[in-house]
Formats: structure tokens, C-alpha cells, sequence
């Protein structure tokens, strides 16, 4: 599935998860079309492995992207992905279009 189709994307951790995941053609895709179209993506534990695999350079100060290893507890890292939701795009992260000549 396309990622317009999805307002976020949750990273899960925990290397079994990732390992599955990263082993696909299509979830890598799937989280580089996210951050491209500038969707917040929540990062759990050890996740940004599989942001790694996608080929993402992802930093805790990218927009719209929350990391639980940077929170002090899970429900600031909660309250930060839904302030993140809020602005439904980061606009930063997007590759600016092509004028037609």
C-alpha cells in the first residue's frame, strides 16, 4: 500500500520485528515514500534500524519525527507524536517540485 493512503507510521522496535520487516521489499520502500511525502513517524527503541535499512539519515531533530530513546518516558514521547499528527505534514523533509519550463 502506498503511503498517502496512511497519516503516520509507527517504527516498532525489538529486533525480531525489525529483522521481518527489514527483510521485505516493501516496508523500506514504504518508509522512504513516508518520509518523503513529510508523514510523522514515531521511532521505538532500537527502530531507527529499520529507518537505517530505508536508507534514511533520521535525527531526533528532524520535524515530525518522535524517538522514544530520547524521551524520559513512553507518554512524552506519546503527547509529542500527537502534537506531530497535528500538523498532518513536515513540509522540510519534502523534495520541492519541479517548475514546468
Amino acid at each position: 500500500m502506498p503511503s498517502c493512503l496512511w497519516d503516520a507510521v509507527v517504527v516498532p522496535s525489538g529486533l525480531p520485528a525489525l529483522e521481518a520487516l527489514a527483510n521485505t521489499d516493501t516496508v523500506p520502500a514504504f518508509l522512504g515514500d513516508a518520509w518523503r511525502h513529510g508523514k510523522s513517524i514515531r521511532v521505538l527503541g532500537n527502530g531507527n534500524a529499520l529507518l537505517d535499512v530505508a536508507g534514511l539519515a533520521v535525527t531526533s531533530g528532524d520535524a515530525g519525527v518522535v524517538h522514544d530513546e530520547a524521551e524520559a518516558d513512553a507518554s512524552r514521547g506519546d503527547a509529542a507524536f500527537v502534537v506531530a499528527l497535528s500538523a498532518y505534514r513536515h513540509p522540510p523533509r519534502q523534495k520541492p517540485r519541479r517548475a514546468l519550463a
